[in-house]
């Protein structure tokens, strides 16, 4: 080959890789901002400020609520939110979200409450969240109580148990009350896998391990690592091929599902006889059970979630079903609590306002006076 003829093409060449290389890179950072995109939905921002008051509070929340979604690594439970300091979300070095009206100082009646991001709070200031309205009642009724936020993003019932256990491991001083608000998270996990009794994001999570591993012996796995790879299987979960994947028969995989949920009482239950401490479980609401009257906001939730996640209303009414035939001392099924509310309360399919958050905190409340709890 003469030089000239070697020249041209490596002139060709370089400028071939050129070309691909910009459109890697162009491919790559569109794949940047649509994970960015996914990974900073929220419900709809407008309903933060349905009402003049909450205008206050409702655009540095969903400011400070995009800020604090960091995740750090936790032992056995997997991920925790890191430490964050603003006006409207607070979380402290242990990854637990500010409780108002918590008074945890001497030997105050401790309860520890555990569930998803609907109890942590997504959508709701710090004295919007269930725990701080649960102990604001408690307050107002004449008996300071120290209650703990463990609620997380995506936990599971599992993740909830798991920490619950590892608290009581390592703190000396044990909670008196232990609750769990559960449902949606459980059912979420299952429909996404496919699978049953994993947490949330298990197949993104788990080729994300296993492609670092083998990145070490010098194989191509960590490409699945790019934003190109990441976003695709991120939209993968979210199309018709996760529900392709998941459950055919919402009765039996529904059953499935409400199966494990019940074995976790059973660990709960041992756990409560060793440490000394009563627990209660609440079966939380969603959009698609129960008979609210649903707003036009929520009828376009409602709908957009069906066309969007195909099988997972099913997969919810069968769930819900079955656990609200359960019959168990210390299992409360609260979907029910805002049928005949007319006004909007659903941000979006599970989180809602905190006038919702108020109304599950009543029954809540309610029901643990009840119990002289």
């Amino acid at each position: 080959m003469s030089f000239n003829r070697l020249k041209t093409f490596a002139t060709r060449a370089c400028i071939l890789l050129t070309i691909t290389a910009f459109l890697f890179a162009l491919v790559e950072f569109g794949s940047y901002i649509g994970l960015k995109r996914l990974n900073s939905e929220t419900p709809d921002r407008a309903l933060a400020a349905y009402r003049g008051d909450s205008q206050k509070w409702a655009k540095t929340f969903w400011q400070e609520y995009d800020a604090s979604k960091t995740m750090l690594y936790e032992p056995y439970v997997v991920w925790r939110r890191a430490p964050f300091e603003g006006k409207t979300i607070v979380v402290d070095a242990e990854g637990l979200r500010r409780t108002d009206h918590s008074r945890c100082d001497g030997k105050a009646y401790t309860i520890y409450m555990f569930g998803g991001s609907t109890l942590w709070g997504t959508g709701s200031p710090n004295w919007g969240t269930i725990p701080s309205l649960v102990a604001e009642m408690y307050e107002k009724s004449g008996r300071p109580v120290c209650v703990k936020n463990f609620g997380e993003s995506a936990w599971v019932s599992t993740q909830q148990t798991i920490k619950l256990l590892l608290e009581l491991k390592s703190n000396a001083r044990k909670p008196d009350l232990v609750v769990f608000y559960d449902g949606v998270n459980d059912v979420m996990a299952a429909w996404q896998s496919g699978g049953l009794d994993v947490h949330q994001n298990f197949g993104q999570i788990k080729t994300q391990f296993e492609s670092r591993g083998a990145a070490k012996g010098g194989t191509f796995h960590y490409l699945l690592l790019s934003n190109t790879a990441q976003l695709l299987q991120r939209l993968a979960v979210r199309g018709p091929r996760a529900a392709q994947a998941g459950p055919n028969d919402a009765a039996q995989f529904g059953r499935a599902t409400a199966d494990h949920y019940l074995r976790n009482i059973d660990v709960i239950d041992a756990l409560s006889r060793q440490y000394g401490f009563k627990y209660i479980l609440f079966w939380q609401p969603v959009i698609y059970t129960e008979s609210k009257p649903l707003t036009d906001h929520e009828q376009r939730v409602a709908g957009s979630k069906n066309r969007s996640f195909t099988g997972l209303q099913g997969l919810f009414q069968a769930t819900y079903g079955l656990v609200r035939q359960e019959k168990r001392p210390n299992l409360f099924y609260i979907a029910d609590v805002f049928n005949g509310y007319a006004d909007t309360l659903y941000l979006d399919f599970a989180h809602v306002t905190p006038d919702g958050n108020r109304l599950v905190a009543a029954r809540m409340y309610e029901t643990l006076h009840r119990l002289g709890l």
